[in-house]
């Protein structure tokens, strides 16, 4: 398989940049004969070098090159490995519908393959919802206070629960010395409350989970994000019902279970 690889990119090199040796870019020469590491240097000294429009034009070619080796290749590693390159380059043009399927393909002509395991990775990361929620500073009533970004997802459901900054100071504090010791009974600064990206880690994952037990939603509502199911990410603006001045905590999660450490979750303070 490693030889077959070699002489594929080879191949590639000489039809993509074309036989004249004097004629390819200097970081390519020495690759249709040698294995050869090139110093990024030459890449702002070369004059030859192509603009994007070329570059993908090349890779278009590369992709059907890929394509028909997929076919004629006699062994099934061969054919998978071919096919699941096509689908890498699918990927980087943004044809996620292509690739998807292209990757279905492979996964279901030719199982157990080095390029069919590939291509499952490449597939679920295509396929994998996502969930992010920003919020900004705002007067009341709160319009236009977040912004979402999605994938995969056809609808979000949101909480928010109204916060006592205090309050929550001092269960953060006593919640880290109960779990972790008197080293851990300190408080840091509000950044490392009010920023809940290590939310994901056991850590933000725990603590969440206790300072949410038992404490009731001030609101909930939930939005359709717009997703066509062409795996593509989407950004909008959403406004929460109208919220008078305050803190508050506000989850976003891909179902209306809001199960943390289960759902896919994301979460931030509002100040409004």
């Amino acid at each position: 398989l490693e030889y077959i690889l070699f002489k594929m990119y080879t191949k590639l090199v000489v039809l993509i940049f074309g036989a004249d040796y004097k004629k390819q870019p200097t970081w390519t020469r020495g690759f249709t004969s040698t294995v050869k590491l090139f110093d990024l240097r030459d890449l702002t000294e070369d004059e030859t070098l192509y603009e994007y429009k070329d570059l993908q034009e090349y890779k278009e070619r590369a992709k059907n090159i890929l394509l028909k080796w997929m076919e004629k290749f006699k062994t099934n590693e061969a054919k998978a490995e071919a096919g699941y390159e096509t689908a890498v380059i699918l990927n980087g043009a943004n044809k996620l519908a292509e690739a998807v399927k292209l990757c279905e393909k492979i996964e279901r002509d030719f199982p157990g393959t080095h390029g069919s395991r590939h291509a499952e990775v490449l597939r679920s990361s295509i396929q994998m919802p996502q969930l992010s929620l920003k919020a900004k500073t705002v007067m009341p009533p709160a319009n236009e206070a977040f912004t979402i970004t999605t994938k995969n997802l056809k609808s979000v459901y949101f909480r928010i629960y109204q916060v006592t900054p205090q309050e929550l100071k001092d269960e953060f504090i006593s919640y880290g010395a109960k779990e972790y010791g008197s080293s851990y009974d300190r408080f840091d600064g509000w950044s490392n409350v009010f920023n809940l990206n290590w939310s994901y880690q056991d850590w933000g994952k725990s603590w969440l989970k206790s300072y949410l037990s038992g404490k009731a939603t001030y609101k909930e509502w939930n939005v359709k994000t717009g997703d066509k199911g062409d795996y593509a990410s989407i950004t909008k603006t959403e406004s929460p019902p109208k919220l008078e001045e305050g803190i508050y905590l506000v989850l976003a999660c891909g179902d209306d279970s809001f199960k943390i450490g289960g759902s896919l979750l994301s979460a931030c303070f509002l100040n409004v």
